[in-house]
């Protein structure tokens, strides 16, 4: 099955989204940028990566940006969820 890895920095908001990517079909696990690095997503990287811009949209463009760097994740697909407007058009400047 399809693994999707969402990244939020709240668990306990993190709850829709995991259950809008499980409806998606996909497999969904949570991984919370507080409680640990990204090395675990670079030893074992998924499918695709949901990086949440709700909470610290500036930390999730470094994620995005930190992801990017790294040989093993480079190519996998990562995309932005939730945000404002504006932070999310920011965003995409960098990432289109």
């Amino acid at each position: 099955m399809r693994r999707a890895v969402l990244i939020h920095w709240r668990p306990e908001e993190a709850a829709a989204g995991m259950r809008a990517i499980e409806a998606a079909g996909w497999t969904a696990e949570l991984h919370s940028v507080p409680e640990g690095s990204l090395k675990p997503l670079r030893d074992n990287p998924p499918q695709i990566f949901v990086i949440d811009l709700s909470r610290l949209p500036s930390h999730g463009l470094a994620v995005g940006r930190a992801l990017r760097a790294s040989r093993r994740t480079r190519y996998v697909p990562f995309v932005y969820a939730g945000g404002a407007p504006d932070t999310v058009q920011k965003v995409h400047e960098v990432f289109p």
